[in-house]
């Protein structure tokens, strides 16, 4: 799973996303958070709507009532040991357990949950 910082830092370097990860998109899952943090940055509509048809053909990890308690309960585990995410990166970690997959980022966020395995690269 991708997620959205490293879409936002390829677009901010001329990188097509899109294109970027082609060569292994098969592999790729996203979920609806990592979708809404990359499209609302985007100014340009066919941009815009070149990236949620890119969204579209992935296969996505429901936000499902499971997903958003399984993140509660990270939230609550990590604020007892005084570690306090963004809810967002809590609902995002939750799908990549569910899925078990790997997430792709440079946000040091995700290496403080237990369970994840997080890469930089691809």
């Amino acid at each position: 799973m991708i997620d959205s910082c490293m879409y936002i830092d390829w677009m901010k370097q001329g990188i097509n996303p899109v294109e970027r990860l082609a060569p292994r998109h098969t592999e790729m899952i996203s979920c609806g958070i990592i979708d809404l943090e990359v499209i609302r940055g985007i100014t340009h509509p066919a941009v815009k709507q070149y990236l949620i048809d890119y969204f579209d053909i992935l296969p996505q990890v429901p936000l499902s009532n499971g997903i958003l308690q399984s993140a509660t309960e990270l939230a609550w585990n990590l604020d007892r040991k005084e570690i306090v995410l963004p809810s967002t990166d809590l609902i995002i970690a939750a799908c990549v357990l569910k899925a078990g997959a790997t997430i792709i980022t440079r946000d040091q966020h995700f290496s403080r949950i237990p369970g994840i395995q997080v890469s930089e690269d691809l």
